[in-house]
C-alpha cells in the first residue's frame, strides 16, 4: 500500500489534526505546568510561532527553589542506572527451548550474538540518549524513543520530547500510530526530495528565502497491504510518510518503511484506554512542588519586609531618602514627622525553614530519592541486589509495575529492534541449524531488575522461617516443603546462572546415595558392636538351649 493516493493523504492529515486536537485539550495544560515546574528545557509548546523552530527560549522563572529538579535528577540517573548501566551487562539472550539453550553450539552463538550488541550499544549513541525516555516519562508520563540504522555506528537512537508528538492505541491498547512534528528549513528539504515535492505554498516560500523553516509532519503506522516478497521501503509492515503540515493535504514529501516498529512507546502509567502516560512521579509530586515554589517565594518575601520595610517619612523627603549604610538623611526639625516603619512585621524564620524542608522531604520521597541513590551507589559500596531489597522492600513492590512496563515497552523493543538491525547488516555469526525458527528469549540481569526478584527471597525466607517454629509442635509439616523446588526459586530469583545449579533429578540421585552410604556405614557399626558384646558374654552359661552369642546375633539384621 502506498500513500499517493488524494484520499489517503487526506486521511492521514485529518487524524493528525484530530489527535493533535484531542491531546492538546486534555494533556497540554498538565504538561505545560509539568515543564513550567520542574522541567522548562523539555517538552515542545511555542507551535504558534510558524517561522522559526518551537525551540529556544527556556522559562525558568517560575522555580526559586530547584529541590525538584535535583530529585528528578537523582531518581533519572538512578533507574538509567538500574535498569540499563553502561558498565555492566544488564540483558541476556537465551532461548524458551531448554534443551536447545543448553546445547553448546547454542549457547555459543547467543553469546556472540549477545557481545555483539553490546558492542552496538557502546559505540552508538545509545546510552547517552537512553537517559532521555526515562527523564520524559518521570516528568510528562511518556517518553518515545527512536532507534534508526547508521551506516557506520549501526544504530542511531532519536529521543522525542512531549508536545511534538501524537500517539494513537491500535490492538491491545498498544501504540501503533503516531504523528511526530518537525522542523526543517526549506533548502534541507528541497536536497532531500527536490522543489516539485513541496506544495505550492512551499516552493513560493523557497524562491524567497530557502533558510525559512517550515514543520513537518513525520507518521509512523503499520501498513494494511503489502507484498512481503519484495524487499523496498514501500513492502514493509511499518510504514514512514512525511508531509508539510500546512498544506499537508496536498501531496506527501516522501514515503519509506520499517522491516520492525523503529519507535519505542514507553508510559509510566496507563489508565484505561490512554495512549499517553496517565501518571507520573513529577506529575504525581506537581502539587508539592507547586507549593515549595509558593513558600521561597514567601520567604523571600518577608525576608525583604524585614530587611527593607515600607518607611514613613516626611513629605520633603519624598525622593531623596536614602537607606543605605552610613547614609545621613537631613531632617527639617520643623517637621512633625520622623523615618519610621509603617508597621511592625514579624517573621518566624525557623518555622518556615521548617515547612519548606518538609516539602523538600516530601519530594525527595516521591521521586524514591533513597532508593536510587543507593542504586547509584551500589558498586562503589558493594551493596547487592539482595541487601537494596531488603531495605527497600516497600519501594520496589511501588516501582514494580513500572519497571516490567519499562522492560516490556522500552527495553525488550529496543532490543529486537537492535538484534534486527544487526542481523540485517550480517553482524552476527551464521546461525546454527537447530535454531532455525526458534524464538529468542530476553532476560533482564540488571542490578534494578535483580532486586526486584530479590523481594521474593524475602517471602520465602518469613516462610520458611515460621515453618521451622512450627516444627516442634507439628512435625509432619516439614513435608509440606518441596527442598529442590526452594532452592531453584532462590537461584532464579537471585539472577544465579542456571549451569551452576544441579537439576532435581541429579541432586535426588545424589542424595540417594548418600543416604545409601549412610545406611550401609550405620549397619557395620551396629555389627561391630554387637560382635564386641557377643564377645563380653561368650562365657555365659546356656539359657532354654541358646547360648548367649546365640541372643546377641538374632538381634542383628540380616544383609
Amino acid at each position: 500500500m502506498s500513500f499517493e493516493r488524494a484520499e489517503d493523504i487526506k486521511e492521514l492529515y485529518r487524524r493528525f489534526k484530530w489527535g493533535r486536537d484531542m491531546r492538546d485539550s486534555y494533556r497540554r495544560p498538565e504538561w505545560e505546568s509539568a515543564s513550567k515546574y520542574l522541567s522548562p528545557a523539555h517538552g515542545r509548546f511555542l507551535d504558534t510561532r510558524d517561522t522559526i523552530p518551537a525551540k529556544g527560549v527556556t522559562d525558568r522563572t517560575a522555580i526559586l527553589n530547584n529541590e525538584a529538579g535535583r530529585a528528578l535528577a537523582i531518581a533519572v540517573a538512578g533507574i538509567k542506572g538500574g535498569l540499563v548501566p553502561h558498565s555492566l551487562k544488564w540483558f541476556k539472550l537465551g532461548l524458551f527451548d531448554e534443551d536447545l539453550e543448553n546445547d553448546n553450539a547454542s549457547k555459543d552463538w547467543l553469546g556472540a550474538c549477545e557481545k555483539i550488541m553490546y558492542s552496538v550499544f557502546n559505540r552508538s549513541n545509545f546510552y547517552e540518549s537512553i537517559y532521555m525516555p526515562f527523564h520524559e516519562q518521570m516528568v510528562f508520563g511518556t517518553g518515545p524513543f527512536q532507534i534508526n540504522e547508521h551506516d557506520s555506528a549501526v544504530i542511531n537512537c532519536d529521543p522525542w520530547t512531549t508536545g511534538e508528538y501524537v500517539l494513537m492505541n491500535g490492538q491491545d491498547k498498544q501504540i501503533d500510530t503516531a504523528f511526530r512534528e518537525r522542523w526543517m528549513t526549506l533548502r534541507q528539504l528541497v536536497q532531500k526530495v527536490g522543489v516539485p515535492k513541496l506544495t505550492d505554498r512551499s516552493q513560493a516560500m523557497y524562491k524567497n528565502n530557502p533558510d525559512q523553516f517550515i514543520k513537518v509532519i513525520q507518521c509512523i503506522l503499520p501498513r494494511d497491504d503489502y507484498d512481503d516478497m519484495k524487499i523496498d521501503s514501500l513492502n514493509m509492515p511499518i510504514a514512514s510518510v512525511w508531509f508539510e503540515e500546512k498544506g499537508g493535504d496536498e501531496k506527501i514529501l516522501w514515503e519509506s518503511g520499517f522491516r520492525t516498529t523503529p519507535t519505542m512507546y514507553p508510559r509510566w502509567m496507563t489508565v484505561g484506554e490512554d495512549s499517553y502516560g496517565s501518571d507520573s512521579l513529577g506529575l504525581s509530586t506537581l502539587p508539592d512542588i507547586k507549593m515549595l515554589q509558593q513558600l521561597e517565594r514567601d520567604s523571600l518575601y518577608a525576608l525583604a519586609m524585614e530587611g527593607r520595610p515600607p518607611m514613613n517619612i516626611p513629605t520633603n523627603m519624598v525622593g531623596r531618602l536614602s537607606l543605605f549604610p552610613n547614609a545621613q538623611n537631613k531632617v527639617n526639625p520643623k517637621e512633625s514627622e520622623t523615618i519610621k516603619k509603617t508597621f511592625d512585621f514579624r517573621f518566624d524564620v525557623n518555622a518556615i525553614e521548617a515547612k519548606i524542608a518538609n516539602v523538600e522531604r516530601r519530594i525527595r520521597e516521591g521521586f524514591f530519592n533513597d532508593l536510587f541513590l543507593m542504586l547509584l551507589n551500589s558498586e562503589r559500596s558493594g551493596t547487592t541486589a539482595y541487601e537494596i531489597a531488603k531495605k527497600n522492600e516497600e519501594k520496589l513492590v511501588l516501582l514494580g509495575p513500572v519497571v516490567e512496563r519499562q522492560n516490556n515497552e522500552l527495553l525488550t523493543p529496543a532490543i529486537d529492534r537492535t538484534f534486527d538491525i544487526c542481523m540485517s547488516k550480517g553482524l552476527f555469526p551464521p546461525i546454527p541449524e537447530q535454531l532455525a525458527g526458534q524464538e529468542i528469549k530476553i532476560e533482564f540481569v540488571s542490578l534494578l531488575a535483580q532486586a526486584q526478584k530479590a523481594v521474593g527471597i524475602q517471602g520465602i525466607e518469613r516462610t520458611l522461617g515460621t515453618i521451622s517454629g512450627l516444627v516442634e509442635m507439628f512435625p509432619e509439616i516439614r513435608h509440606k516443603v518441596d527442598a529442590m523446588k526452594v532452592v531453584d526459586e532462590i537461584a532464579d530469583l537471585q539472577g544465579m546462572n542456571p549451569k551452576l545449579i544441579r537439576g532435581t533429578d541429579e541432586a535426588n540421585a545424589m542424595y540417594a546415595e548418600e543416604q545409601q552410604a549412610i545406611r550401609q556405614q550405620q549397619q557395620g557399626q551396629q555389627m561391630v558392636d554387637m560382635a564386641g558384646a557377643a564377645k563380653d558374654l561368650g562365657q555365659a552359661n546356656l539359657v532354654d538351649g541358646d547360648t548367649a552369642l546365640d541372643r546377641v546375633m538374632a538381634q542383628i539384621p540380616a544383609a
